[in-house]
């Protein structure tokens, strides 16, 4: 985006074609780049979760067999399959959200604090700050707000699986007694409560995409309103003007991979 706005900005300004090969080789080599880092990028990803979860799978597995079933009375079985499915699976996460994206957002950091500094010191130190903000402290008060909530969810579904297959498993008991209606009414309120859980967990992200687009956009307007004035006084050439806005505004997909 950075040497797109600087190619659109230069050539307004209708130089000799020669003058734009580089930028336009430029924006040529990033835009096919950016396809292949992608493929990249998801291939690693995949390789490496898929990769985890297998071996934690296993590992799990090799815990659980020997205590089975003396050792496990009081875990039912419907609780030992949703540890085993959906416990393992959301673990899934872990090199996506947790490893991968800290690194990725200071590499980045770095990269684009010396490419800003390079022309102006002030337009980099406000976007440093609006970058960190996106960075750790939309993360840190979203967790904040959502402590507890991840093992809640865990146990809600849990004991929602417990259920189901004690009601799979228990069929011609619960309609013997009578039970049917309230078993049912059980798993309703389970589930329910599950959906609510997961309602406040996909507002949160919801919520933390959102103030990071507010801190991009702050920040695209700091540095305009930075770098305008150096640019009326001759310290900064008006050509690099669009490349510094829109440079630090796609920085911030290194923050939030949802932007």
């Amino acid at each position: 985006m950075a040497t797109a706005a600087f190619l659109i900005a230069g050539a307004a300004l209708h130089p000799p074609v020669l003058d734009l090969m580089l930028p336009i080789v430029g924006v040529r080599f990033f835009g096919i780049s950016r396809a292949a880092s992608r493929y990249l990028e998801r291939y690693v990803n995949h390789s490496v979760t898929l990769h985890f979860l297998s071996r934690l799978r296993v590992s799990f597995y090799q815990a659980l067999e020997p205590l089975a079933p003396a050792r496990l009375p009081d875990h039912h079985s419907g609780d030992l399959l949703s540890r085993v499915v959906a416990d393992v699976a959301t673990l899934e996460n872990f090199y996506l959200r947790v490893l991968a994206p800290p690194l990725v957002a200071l590499l980045v950091m770095v990269a684009v604090f010396v490419f800003l500094a390079y022309f102006t010191i002030k337009p980099a130190l406000a976007w440093l700050l609006f970058f960190l903000g996106a960075g750790i402290i939309v993360p840190l008060g979203l967790k904040a707000a959502g402590r507890g909530a991840g093992r809640q969810q865990g146990e809600v579904r849990a004991a929602l699986n417990a259920a189901l297959v004690d009601t799979v498993q228990g069929m011609p008991e619960i309609l013997a007694f009578g039970r049917a209606r309230q078993q049912q009414e059980r798993i309703a309120a389970l589930s329910q409560e599950l959906l609510v859980l997961q309602g406040h967990d996909a507002w949160r992200t919801g919520l933390a995409a959102a103030l990071t687009g507010l801190a991009m956009n702050l920040a695209l307007w700091s540095v305009l309103v930075l770098a305008i004035p150096l640019v009326d006084r001759g310290q900064l050439d008006g050509i690099y003007l669009a490349m510094l806005a829109l440079g630090a505004a796609a920085s911030f997909e290194a923050s939030c991979p949802c932007l």
